[in-house]
């Protein structure tokens, strides 16, 4: 596998099927999701990341397997592999 494979890619969206669409980068989507939590005034708890989307985000932090991808991204822990979720989803608490 060449070192190119792990880089991140400019945010697209791609059509899976006719249900869901995912970003080809799972960390830009990470952002994307925080900064529009922080913006309506609410605060981050956890990242949680479905089986596809935990492979992805492992590969490009430059781990090898999803068990050496960072536990911890931007402060907030990262849960793998979440059978309920496709994606990625960041949790928040309500704000006060």
């Amino acid at each position: 596998m060449s070192r190119h494979e792990f880089l991140p890619r400019w945010v697209r969206r791609r059509k899976i099927s006719w249900v869901s669409s995912q970003y080809y980068s799972i960390t830009c989507e990470i952002h994307g999701q925080i900064g529009d939590l922080r913006r309506k005034k609410f605060t981050p708890k956890c990242i949680r990341l479905g089986p596809a989307a935990s492979a992805r985000f492992a590969r490009e932090h430059w781990a090898q397997s999803i068990e050496e991808g960072p536990k911890e991204y931007l402060g907030l822990p990262v849960l793998y592999r979440d059978p309920k979720l496709s994606g990625v989803f960041v949790e928040h608490e309500e704000p006060e």
